[in-house]
This record gives structure tokens, C-alpha cells and sequence, in this order.
């Protein structure tokens, strides 16, 4: 509640936009947050913050807008999209995105859930603030906390993760499962635990065995040279997503890399949910695993060449990719 002597800047909010037309009269202030002035007669009650609800919106369905129109329709339904990051803030009504279930793997620490909340908005997110690109998909969340400093807990946490994920196919084989994971470890991070990598490596071809897409960010810029690969983006078994900006449009990247983006600012949002400036591989990573899920909804997919085949008509060669500020655009990395 806003106490008396507030110096509120702002106006009065256009009645078609306000949370509640039926509470009367509402305000908006310079940042685009609405508040309450009073009641159906002006003035009993005093001015009270809204539930956070930006004037804007972020719709991610609209950085694949170039796709083929029946995807589109296809919203996600029936698909299941298992996310392997630092959880999801399943109390936060704006992020609703149909979660079935969530497995805690910190062990109780207080991981900060932020940027799995933000990828799980971004693929499937349908509450008042985020429109995800498969909005309709269900989600199953694997916490973890991705602690670099302490790398053989959180390898130990990926085997089990993926594990879960195996469990959770051989028992519903007829789930039509995506799995998105934003961890990438350099090489030589790698080499401190080479047991627990060929641990990684065994649970990631089995589930590619069982027909589940994985996707991984493969990072940004001169990480996508063959020498600089993360992994585990650069097993074969993966579908390896990365981005760039336009000075290394020309560099030799890896054939391991199956997807590039254009490497720019997207509109994301922070713990208060104000809408802010971001960029990175995450992005990129979790929006070819969304359009995955819109085209498992309408067709038969069950390999990383049946998704490449799909996209074939939207790809573009390095020479040709073009950069710009209005559209995210990827290409198919020959």
C-alpha cells in the first residue's frame, strides 16, 4: 500500500488496458506498472500497487515468425519439454507453463531459480506477462545448481539428471520429449573429471537412442571453432546451438554446431519483471528447442536429422546470413 504523501509520477491508464476495469479508476507510472486509485466511487480506498504486471508484454512466438504457418497452429500440444537448469518459480503465475513436475537436485541450497524461469518462459511460458513459442507443451523441470567452482557435484547432477530423463522415456515411450540444457563446459574443464564426462556421454546416447531431441548451447563466438567446442554441445548425439556476432560471421566453425544464430539483444526481463536488454547462447538454445516442440505438435520427428530436414527450407548459408535488429535469425551450419 502506498501511504499518504506518496509523490506518485504518472497518469491515468487508459481504461482498456488496466488489470480490472470493475475496480475503477488505475494509474500507470512511468515504468509502465499500473496501480490502483480508488474505488467504483473515486477516492475510499488508497493507491495500491497492481500484481506486477507490465504495460508491455513479451511474446517469444514472434522471433519465429518466418516459420511455416501450420507449426505455428500447432502451439506445442502434446509435446513435453524436459528442462535441465536451476528451476523454475512455479509459484509465479505470470510464467505458468504447465509444469507436471519438479526434481530438486541442490540438495537443498538456495539456487537462484531466475534463469531457468526466464528459459522456461521463453519455450513455454503462457501466463498474463510471457508468451512462450510452444505455449501449449507440458514441462518437467531437474533443478540443479550450476556451480562451476564445484564441477564434480554438478557432473555428478548431470548423469543424474539425464538419467531421470531416460527413466521418464522408457517408461512413457509415447512421450514426444525435447530436452533443453543451457550447461556448457570448455575443454580443459572438462579434462579435470574424464570418468564423469564418459558418464555424461553414456546417459546422452542413450536417450538419443530412445528418440529424444537434446538440445545444447554450444556458446558464442570463437567457442564455436572446433578447438573450442563445449561440451557437451559437441557430442554427435546433440543438437548444438550457438550464436554470433557479425565480426566472426566468417570464422570456420565447427561442423559439430548444428544451428547459429545471430548474436543481438532480446528483450528478457529481471526479478522484478521489468523488461530489460539480454543476449547469449541460452536464448538461442532454447528457442530452436521450442520450434522443435511446435513441429513435433503437427509431424513425426524423432532425430536431430529429421529436424534439420524439417528447417531445411528456412536455412541459410554463413556467406548469405544476415544481421540485423528486428529479426532473430538462424541458420542450418553446413
Amino acid at each position: 500500500t502506498v501511504t499518504e504523501g506518496y509523490n506518485f509520477l504518472g497518469n491515468e491508464a487508459d481504461v482498456t488496458e488496466v488489470p480490472n476495469q470493475a475496480l475503477g479508476k488505475w494509474y500507470k507510472d512511468r515504468d509502465g506498472y499500473f496501480y490502483w486509485g480508488g474505488g467504483v466511487e473515486e477516492g475510499i480506498a488508497p493507491v495500491v500497487l497492481a500484481d506486477i504486471l507490465p504495460a508491455e508484454k513479451i511474446n517469444y512466438q514472434s522471433h519465429v515468425g518466418y516459420l511455416k504457418k501450420e507449426w505455428l497452429t500447432g502451439n506445442g500440444k502434446n509435446t513435453t519439454v524436459v528442462l535441465i537448469d536451476t528451476g523454475v518459480n512455479v509459484t509465479n503465475s505470470k510464467f505458468n507453463a504447465g509444469l507436471i513436475s519438479e526434481t530438486d537436485l541442490t540438495d537443498g541450497a538456495s539456487a537462484d531459480k531466475d534463469h531457468g524461469t526466464f528459459i522456461c518462459g521463453l519455450i513455454c511460458g503462457k501466463g498474463s506477462f510471457v508468451t512462450g513459442v510452444a505455449n501449449d507443451s507440458k514441462l518437467v523441470s531437474i533443478r540443479y545448481k550450476d556451480d562451476i567452482t564445484k564441477l564434480e557435484k554438478l557432473l555428478d547432477n548431470l548423469v543424474v539428471a539425464l538419467n531421470k530423463v531416460i527413466e521418464l522415456k522408457q517408461n512413457n515411450p509415447g512421450l514426444n520429449l525435447v530436452v533443453n540444457m543451457s550447461q556448457g563446459l570448455n575443454k580443459q574443464q572438462a579434462l579435470v573429471f574424464p570418468e564423469k564426462i564418459v558418464s555424461v556421454t553414456q546417459a546422452i546416447k542413450t536417450l538419443s537412442s530412445l528418440d529424444a531431441l537434446l538440445f545444447c548451447a554450444a556458446g558464442e563466438n570463437r567457442q564455436l571453432l572446433e578447438e573450442n567446442l563445449l561440451f557437451p554441445a559437441l557430442l554427435p548425439e546433440t543438437i548444438a546451438v550457438g550464436c554470433i556476432e557479425p565480426e566472426f560471421a566468417n570464422l570456420p566453425f565447427s561442423k559439430k554446431v548444428d544451428f547459429i544464430s545471430s548474436l543481438q539483444e532480446y528483450r528478457s526481463y529481471n526479478k522484478a519483471l521489468e523488461i530489460v536488454s539480454d543476449s547469449g547462447s541460452s536464448f538461442s538454445v532454447a528457442i530452436m528447442a521450442a520450434v522443435s516442440l511446435l513441429i513435433k505438435s503437427t509431424q513425426l520427428v524423432s532425430t536431430k536429422d529429421e529436424f534439420k530436414e524439417a528447417l531445411q527450407p528456412f536455412s541459410r548459408d554463413v556467406q548469405n546470413f544476415r544481421f540485423n535488429n528486428t529479426e532473430y535469425d538462424f541458420f542450418i551450419n553446413k
